[in-house]
């Protein structure tokens, strides 16, 4: 029986890597055990300021890890590390002679200097490397044979989800926008669209640890609210539209997830023309993809869904369909290939992953789908 030694380090709540666990946990029906291990506890918990020092006790920390980890790989395993980070991981995979997968959901931002030392590092320790989009692919820019990209799926439990409310009833528009540490700044273009659009609720969607009520307390428009991702079941089932103002040098941690998430609720979507969630979604029929830096075009297109409601409710049926597709089972028949030695196709589009046949570019319901 092969064995799976999975290595999360401090970052086991990411939505993403919860969503890994359950992955890894499918594998043991193809005849391999999985052995989770939590460094955490090796990481030190407060580094200095100084960036000298700082990498000074990251090398520490790789130290411990790699005495640890030295103990349980053994020859012949596979070792699954989330992270460029993860140095020591992949010394001791190359001296015990495992093989090394590194899925890669997010892009740490701000870049650290150890941050850098480690990818170049680590790179040509890699013998498989899975992004969860073309964008972060990029990003990364790994100098690594092998590498593919594996949208992530929904979990089973969103095919029972209420879909969202239709427009046109006597609730309140509400734009869901998720905040995370990497897009923080966009607070000035948040409020500047809530105030151009004062009859819209505008739903602040907080998947950070920090609390940022006082963060966005200054001169904010009365219509915009905060809520704590974790005290609220379904965010989206109350909502009408998703909203993320991400660009290509923002790697969401779970964007793809969120997205996901509102659209099978049936909220259409509008991103970033140039971000990462854009590769989900087709422009026109899914929702629009719009330049970020813009917000009254962003403002124009929320008008637009708002005010109508045969347009929203075919964008609205799409995205729930659309997001079916994103399956636990296909997820899974992709990921587990590399552990099984099989070769994945490196997908840049859908249509390579689901065909042509569904993803037709003018089943597009805009006359002009493109917004400039």
């Amino acid at each position: 029986m092969k064995r799976v030694v999975a290595i999360y380090e401090n970052k086991m709540k990411m939505r993403g890597n919860c969503r890994s666990h359950e992955v890894l946990d499918a594998l043991t029906e193809h005849g391999f055990s999985i052995e989770n291990v939590s460094v955490g506890q090796e990481m030190h918990a407060g580094h200095p300021s100084l960036p000298a020092l700082k990498l000074v006790a990251n090398f520490k920390d790789q130290i411990k890890i790699f005495i640890r980890l030295f103990k349980i790989v053994k020859a012949g395993d596979i070792v699954y590390i989330n992270s460029t980070r993860a140095i020591a991981a992949a010394l001791v995979a190359r001296m015990k002679k495992a093989k090394l997968i590194c899925h890669l959901d997010s892009d740490a931002k701000p870049i650290t200097v150890f941050d850098q030392f480690a990818k170049r590092m680590i790179a040509p320790l890699i013998d498989h490397a899975i992004f969860n989009s073309v964008s972060l692919k990029k990003n990364f820019s790994l100098k690594v044979k092998q590498q593919t990209v594996i949208y992530n799926s929904l979990p089973d439990k969103f095919d029972i989800i209420p879909i969202a409310a239709k427009v046109g009833s006597s609730n309140e528009f509400c734009v869901v926008i998720p905040i995370h540490f990497y897009n923080i700044q966009k607070q000035t273009q948040i409020f500047t669209l809530a105030s151009l659009l004062p009859q819209v609720k505008f739903r602040l969607l907080n998947s950070c640890d920090a609390d940022l009520s006082s963060l966005f307390s200054a001169l904010r428009p009365p219509n915009i609210e905060i809520i704590k991702e974790s005290y609220m079941e379904h965010p989206y089932r109350s909502a009408n539209l998703f909203l993320d103002l991400s660009d290509s040098s923002e790697n969401t941690f779970s964007g793809d997830l969120e997205m996901l998430e509102a659209m099978r609720c049936g909220l259409p979507v509008i991103v970033s023309a140039d971000g990462a969630l854009q590769e989900l979604m087709i422009n026109g029929k899914h929702g629009l993809k719009v330049p970020t830096d813009n917000v009254q075009v962003i403002a124009e297109a929320i008008e637009r869904l708002n005010h109508h409601k045969l347009l929203y409710e075919k964008l609205s049926s799409s995205c729930r369909n659309h997001a079916k597709l994103f399956s636990k089972q296909c997820f899974e028949s992709e990921f587990i290939k590399p552990f099984l030695g099989q070769r994945l196709n490196p997908y840049h589009k859908l249509a390579q992953l689901f065909g042509d046949a569904y993803l037709n570019l003018e089943t597009s319901v805009f006359a002009k789908p493109e917004i400039n």
